[in-house]
């Protein structure tokens, strides 16, 4: 009982209209943020206009999960935002294997039929994207919000302190299983990370309004943490197609063994590499508690 008070004394926001504000003038940034980035890669879906999109609308939706928890008024786009961001990751995903194929070195040499199918896949991904982004509503709907003021009472301030205790303790619970033996696998790893990602948006947003993290620090291990794991998670995603292709007679096993080798030892580096970055993310998360 006694740790559950400590908690909410150390997440405790500021005053209702100071969070509220500083929340408005996020999302107004991130909003900006959102149509620009999503201009950019309607003229041209390149790899990096690719992964800035997806950024924006992290940060977009975090303001708008923000929103939300505060009891305030919010705009009506998680839907096709969400819909928006799985069309280009997997365009994102294909493009990345393709730069990993290719970041070989001069001795190593692409495996032509791996690199002719993800071209020819990407050229598909990127026309479902293309159409995806074309739709306006989420757009439409961000330029006539307006946030108005912050909601009345003194519930704003305690709807966001057990939001934020929540998803701190679903980071603290993902960061745990991150360090332990088997670091739960591909799948559970990723969805960890997921959860890592969004807390790091969300503190993001919050800034120096939220007293568990003025500094930064907590944001900053988490972000380091879960860009790791991303590139875990790129290595096994083209691994498991590399194994789909070899088992669906696509691809034959010594025309890929190199590549394969390659990957799987980049994977296990990156695991070493990971483990300090979740003992430093889990140390700063039990500070906040």
């Amino acid at each position: 009982m006694e740790k559950r008070a400590t908690v909410r004394r150390a997440a405790a926001p500021g005053s209702g209209d100071m969070l509220w504000r500083q929340i408005c003038r996020r999302y107004g940034r991130c909003a900006v943020e959102y149509r620009r980035s999503l201009a950019t890669c309607r003229r041209r879906m390149s790899r990096h206009a690719v992964h800035e999109l997806r950024v924006a609308i992290r940060r977009l939706l975090a303001c708008v999960e923000l929103m939300r928890a505060a009891g305030g008024r919010y705009p009506s786009v998680r839907r096709h935002l969400r819909e928006q961001s799985s069309a280009i990751g997997t365009l994102r995903d294909t493009q990345v294997q393709l730069r990993m194929i290719k970041d070989g070195g001069l001795h190593a040499r692409p495996p032509e039929p791996l690199v002719g199918y993800l071209r020819k896949r990407k050229k598909r991904e990127a026309k479902a994207a293309r159409k995806e982004l074309g739709d306006d509503r989420a757009a439409r709907r961000l330029a006539l919000f307006t946030p108005g003021p912050a909601p009345g009472g003194g519930r704003p301030v305690m709807r966001l302190r057990e939001f934020i205790e929540r998803r701190l303790r679903r980071a603290a619970a993902s960061l745990a299983l991150l360090s332990s033996a088997s670091g739960g696998g591909g799948g559970a790893r990723h969805r960890a990370r997921v959860q890592l990602r969004t807390f790091h948006f969300i503190l993001e947003a919050l800034g120096p309004a939220w007293h568990g993290d003025r500094d930064g620090r907590l944001s900053r291990s988490l972000s380091a943490c879960q860009g790791m794991i991303g590139q875990i998670h790129d290595r096994e995603l083209l691994l498991c197609r590399i194994g789909r292709l070899v088992s669906g007679g696509k691809l034959g096993a010594a025309s890929v063994q190199e590549l394969s080798e390659r990957m799987e030892s980049e994977k296990q580096g990156r695991l070493r590499a990971c483990s300090p970055l979740v003992r430093r993310a889990r140390a700063r998360s039990h500070a906040c508690f």
